[in-house]
């Protein structure tokens, strides 16, 4: 999934509570990924296409939620 600052959170919870492994990228990534195929435009469905791809062909490694510790430090 894309990082959205603080609204992605409620997917990562999710996630983590499936013991589901996920991976929060850079936005720009998959944008410059789209561009690459020749996707210029942007919606909701050809988003969640393009992150499917993008995902299929660089293999972001999967993450898991920093601790309560960290996540207080932060």
């Amino acid at each position: 999934m894309e990082s959205t600052g603080c609204y992605h959170n409620v997917v990562v919870e999710g996630c983590e509570q499936l013991g589901v492994d996920y991976a929060v990228v850079n936005p720009e990534r998959p944008r410059s990924f789209a561009r690459g195929i020749g996707v210029l435009a942007k919606n909701d469905s050809i988003d969640a296409r393009v992150l499917a791809m993008f995902g299929r062909a660089t293999k972001p490694r999967a993450q898991r939620r920093p601790g309560k510790e960290t996540l207080r430090l932060k």
